[in-house]
């Protein structure tokens, strides 16, 4: 969902639950990924690769 569907509010700590309406009043539109989209890109050139092919990508890390 859209950033103005469902605002970032957690920078407290607090983490609300998740949306089962937008609060701007707009329409509830849930997106998914396309089957085989999902790449794990572990080295620099096969994150390169995958930017110069399909553009941007998002990412995601642990923190420990």
């Amino acid at each position: 969902m859209t950033d103005t569907c469902f605002p970032y509010t957690s920078g407290s700590g607090s983490v609300p639950k998740c949306a089962a309406k937008c609060v701007d009043g707009s329409d509830y539109k849930k997106y998914k990924c396309k089957k085989n989209s999902v790449v794990e890109a572990n080295t620099v050139d096969q994150i390169k690769a995958e930017i110069f092919t399909n553009g941007p990508m998002e990412t995601g890390f642990m923190v420990y």
